[in-house]
């Protein structure tokens, strides 16, 4: 009967010490704001919204967030004003909107609530509570708050810029304005793009040529210098230490030399060394010959797709301009 008891007890007291310690801080703070939904608490709301109102046929959002403990802390943000203030800025970072999917196991419940009925355009601040740090979906908050995570509650600061139900059409449409607007206004005529529909977002553009009697074969080693960009141009990745000091992401650990490449004339097999490359990298080096100078830009999903790296959000179109040299002495 003891055991029964302690057992019983021990599953349901961290709910009811999170549920009355958040009821307790919004007293304090916040009296007068009741939970909506399945039990957020929104603390502003701006109504500036005037594009179209997020719900759940629109798996994609463009946001601009913060989040935030309840003692203060922000913990994430892309908010290039709030990073300078907590001394967190990094030049070479991004801070542009970022591509966030939403719905069952992708986003928070909580996350989702936030964004209900949102407007393109307005922000939302809200608590949310532990059950609703879930990517699991329930059909009522009672049954959130039997399965709640052992967490604390968080609060999201969210600014919706956009929402897509076709992510790739988005981002590759994206793709094309800027390369119109920032490369060519000649682009369907200099770069691969929809007149391949095997290569829908896929752009390469020769700005040196080869020499003439230059060919390679499947199994040969070749030597590229390369600089990779973001589309609003900074650099995330090089091999070429100038490169990297100059937009400061300089590493005394990393080896500023050529990066050998061993060709395939079956794209997917281009590797350096034993490691795979990324598909648009591959695709590049492909139409590539001896001393030929390039630039190829495609979208995230011949790049990282959702992934993010360092300094490259998730869903980025990304930018290289790629030489090919000699080996290195």
């Amino acid at each position: 009967m003891l055991a029964a008891s302690c057992t019983k007890e021990g599953e349901t007291v961290p709910n009811e010490t999170q549920k009355l310690y958040l009821e307790a801080w919004m007293e304090t703070n916040h009296p007068g704001v009741n939970p909506s939904g399945m039990g957020i608490y929104i603390l502003e709301d701006d109504n500036a919204g005037t594009g179209q109102t997020w719900d759940s046929d629109y798996p994609y959002v463009i946001v601009d967030y913060t989040v935030t403990s309840l003692s203060g802390t922000i913990s994430s943000t892309n908010s290039e004003k709030l990073s300078r203030q907590l001394g967190t800025y990094n030049k070479a970072a991004s801070y542009d909107p970022v591509i966030w999917t939403t719905g069952k196991g992708y986003s928070y419940a909580g996350v989702d609530e936030i964004l209900s009925g949102m407007k393109v355009g307005q922000t939302r601040k809200a608590v949310i509570p532990n059950w609703l740090l879930t990517q699991k979906r329930y059909s009522s908050a009672e049954d959130y708050y039997k399965v709640a995570v052992d967490a604390s509650p968080i609060i999201y600061t969210i600014t919706l810029r956009g929402m897509t139900k076709d992510l790739k059409k988005y981002c590759t449409d994206r793709l094309h304005s800027y390369v119109r607007s920032e490369i060519s206004p000649t682009a369907d005529s200099l770069f691969y793009n929809k007149a391949d529909g095997t290569r829908l977002g896929f752009y390469y553009h020769t700005t040196k040529q080869p020499r003439p009697d230059s060919t390679f074969k499947t199994g040969d080693v070749i030597y590229v210098n390369y600089v990779g960009r973001r589309l609003d141009g900074q650099v995330f990745d090089t091999n070429l230490a100038d490169t990297a000091k100059v937009h400061g992401i300089w590493s005394s650990s990393s080896s500023y030399k050529p990066m050998e490449v061993t060709y395939s004339t079956t794209y997917t097999d281009i590797k350096q060394g034993s490691t795979a490359l990324i598909s648009g990298f591959q695709a590049a080096i492909l139409r590539m010959t001896a001393y030929e100078e390039a630039t190829t830009l495609f979208y995230y999903g011949l790049g990282y797709g959702g992934t993010a790296q360092t300094l490259i959000p998730s869903y980025s179109s990304l930018c290289f301009e790629l030489k090919l040299v000699d080996k290195p002495e």
